[in-house]
């Protein structure tokens, strides 16, 4: 029960992309960000990259790997993302507006994407260069970054929030960078739900 929470919170967090808290954000307005698809790092056919700030577009990416896709003027990070023919995501990248022209989609953004899951967590590029810099440190990273390597090419991020080895690494990670288990926590949040339910029934 309790790694089946979890790979439904990893889905959750993984896949739901350009969530951000929008208090205090100041003026919207629409950018475009650019950047390259790293095709040695990303597998799967028919790529397109998704902004829910793009009007829904399937933005297409280049033969060379490029493209451009509209994303939201914020001084928050928004999380976009390379998907297939299937719609499976193949790839993530957490982009700050005010750096928007060098958007890599790599193992490497993927696995900050993935690790910062709420982009809420960051509000601004200096902080997101802490949180990198911080995360590159961790062995645990590391690890994740190199499983993302060898697994992106052949397997959409659906298919591998149910490898135990992912699973596993995202747990370490959490633990070294955060100081916490997200399983123990999602565990915890599970058995609060059903307190409720039960102290609701019981009336």
């Amino acid at each position: 029960m309790k790694k089946s929470i979890l790979q439904l919170a990893l889905v959750v967090s993984v896949i739901t992309t350009g969530t951000l808290s929008l208090a205090g954000q100041g003026d919207f307005g629409p950018v475009n960000a650019k950047g390259f698809v790293k095709r040695a790092e990303v597998g799967g056919a028919g790529l397109y990259v998704f902004s829910m700030w793009d009007h829904g577009r399937n933005v297409p990416i280049g033969e060379d790997g490029r493209f451009s896709v509209a994303i939201l003027s914020s001084a928050r990070p928004q999380k976009i993302s390379v998907r297939d023919a299937q719609d499976k995501t193949r790839a993530l990248a957490l982009v700050l507006s005010q750096e928007a022209q060098d958007v890599s989609f790599d193992a490497l953004s993927t696995a900050m994407a993935i690790v910062f899951g709420d982009p809420s967590t960051i509000t601004n590029a200096q902080e997101m260069k802490k949180y990198l810099a911080m995360a590159e440190q961790r062995q645990s990273f590391q690890d994740f970054v190199v499983f993302l390597k060898a697994n992106l090419p052949l397997r959409s991020i659906e298919e591998l929030v149910s490898d135990e080895t992912y699973v596993a690494l995202f747990e370490k990670c959490n633990r070294e960078i955060f100081n916490e288990d997200r399983a123990a926590i999602h565990q915890s949040l599970y058995e609060a739900q059903g307190q409720l339910e039960k102290s609701f029934y019981e009336k």
